[in-house]
């Protein structure tokens, strides 16, 4: 290139998409785009609500004991 003029340099532009989850932009330390924000944790039962699930669940175990004692039958953990 002894004139002085350089040839031009053709650059192709080339990309790509990779999807990348929340939790790995969060551990990147980037800011999450609008939309993509984790959901809100999931409120607690009420208290009323864990009340009536304890009861259901015991007047189902009292429901099979009283069951297997009609039945004659002594369950285990393993055969019934």
């Amino acid at each position: 290139m002894s004139g002085g003029t350089t040839p031009p340099i053709t650059v192709k532009r080339v990309s790509a998409h990779i999807p990348i989850t929340a939790e790995q932009m969060l551990d990147a330390g980037l800011p999450l785009p609008p939309g993509m924000e984790p959901p809100p944790p999931a409120p607690r039962p009420t208290r009323y609500q864990r009340l009536r699930w304890a009861c259901r669940e015991r007047v189902q175990a009292a429901r099979e004991r009283v069951g297997f004692w009609i039945a004659g039958y002594t369950p285990d953990d393993y055969n019934w």
